[in-house]
């Protein structure tokens, strides 16, 4: 596993409960930041049992919504199983966590476990 599939793993096991994250966001965490394109292609080798579907796009939609094919069946059903609340198969703002939150966090963890 590459250095930033390991970083955005970090910072998406850092989400709990029914929290998710945008592409962009999760990008502009990253060292260096990169682009929500970069962040789904890096997200390609996640493992099956991560925590993949909480990663969304930033206007809370699915990103497979369109073709409505069994990734997007699957991940509605990770994140409604979670609690998340979805309105017209778009995720309600609430859901998604305050990155500087989650900054400050990642970096107490950092301190302890260096991202290698």
């Amino acid at each position: 596993m590459g250095k930033r599939t390991k970083e955005a793993l970090f910072y998406v096991n850092q989400l709990s409960g029914s929290q998710v994250i945008s592409y962009k966001d999760l990008g502009l965490m990253m060292s260096p930041k990169i682009s929500p394109r970069a962040v789904g292609s890096v997200m390609r080798s996640f493992p099956e049992e991560s925590d993949w579907w909480r990663v969304i796009a930033q206007d809370g939609s699915l990103p497979t919504v369109k073709e409505m094919n069994t990734k997007f069946a699957r991940q509605k059903s990770k994140l409604e199983e979670a609690g998340v609340v979805f309105e017209n198969d778009t995720v309600l703002p609430r859901f998604f966590v305050d990155i500087d939150n989650l900054e400050l966090l990642s970096l107490k963890m950092q301190e302890t476990e260096p991202i290698e």
